[in-house]
């Protein structure tokens, strides 16, 4: 029946002109994620009640404390403040929530930003701000700072040539921030590149809207774009942000592709799908 279940297909593919070669490895992100519910499941010590966070334990790792008060949530990432706090942000149905997990034992939500109510919000951070996007007609791009991560400050909502985005992608080397899958409205306006040099202000410099970007990720002077419409994945030059140039693309049998990222030694392209 699990045999049923996965998809897994691993392709080599020549890519660029280089010694080494790209291995593709197309795997259904869903069913990778119950799967590992299957083999990995939670676990409680003998003896203990499963609701009690000390008890719970799984395999080499263990549950230290649990906050759940929004009960539907999208996606996350994490924000470490420059004297070593650490924070979560989630995404929730309503809004963001800010969670200090510097005491991972002890967590606690710092605050809660609101937002326009959408299944789907995604946050990426950069410096001492938090950039949260939704698909949420008019949310645009929240931009949090937090130079006093106790006390985080909604600055203000960038909405100029959209207003609600799928995902976020950030540049950190180059100070970019590209949002993917862009709408005004109900019209698709495409991949905006946003230059944070003045992180409260983001500018606009360049934009690709030939195909649908689901996602996107950057390494050096390339993009790599996961087009779940079209089934593609795309290459870019991305030498010249305000220029993004497609140099290469593929697509695979079945193929509904959600994301893409590159091993450690730059020989391989692992790419996700829906």
């Amino acid at each position: 029946m699990i045999r049923s279940l996965l998809r897994f297909r691993a392709v080599s593919v020549p890519l660029l002109p280089t010694p080494d070669r790209i291995l593709i490895l197309s795997l259904a992100f869903a069913l990778a994620w119950t799967l590992a519910l299957l083999f990995f499941p939670v676990r409680a010590h003998a003896g203990e009640a499963q609701g009690s966070s000390s008890a719970a334990v799984s395999r080499n790792v263990t549950l230290l404390s649990h906050l759940d008060d929004y009960g539907t949530y999208s996606a996350l990432c994490t924000y470490v403040h420059s004297d070593g706090r650490e924070y979560a942000v989630l995404g929730t149905t309503t809004g963001t929530s800010i969670v200090n997990v510097t005491n991972p034992s002890a967590a606690y939500e710092v605050t809660f930003i609101p937002g326009i109510t959408s299944q789907w919000r995604e946050m990426k951070s950069y410096g001492n701000y938090i950039y949260v996007t939704t698909e949420a007609q008019g949310g645009g791009i929240q931009i949090v700072r937090m130079t006093d991560p106790e006390n985080p400050v909604l600055v203000s909502t960038y909405a100029t040539n959209f207003n609600r985005a799928h995902t976020l992608t950030l540049d950190a080397s180059r100070g970019l921030l590209l949002a993917n899958g862009t709408r005004f409205n109900a019209g698709a306006t495409g991949v905006r590149i946003l230059s944070l040099a003045n992180p409260e202000a983001p500018v606009e410099i360049g934009v690709y809207a030939t195909d649908y970007v689901h996602d996107s990720w950057v390494k050096n002077d390339t993009l790599y774009a996961s087009c779940i419409q079209s089934a593609n994945m795309r290459i870019f030059d991305f030498s010249d942000p305000t220029n993004p140039f497609d140099i290469h693309g593929w697509t695979y049998p079945g193929a509904r592709t959600h994301q893409g990222e590159k091993s450690q030694d730059n020989r391989f392209l692992y790419v996700c799908d829906e």
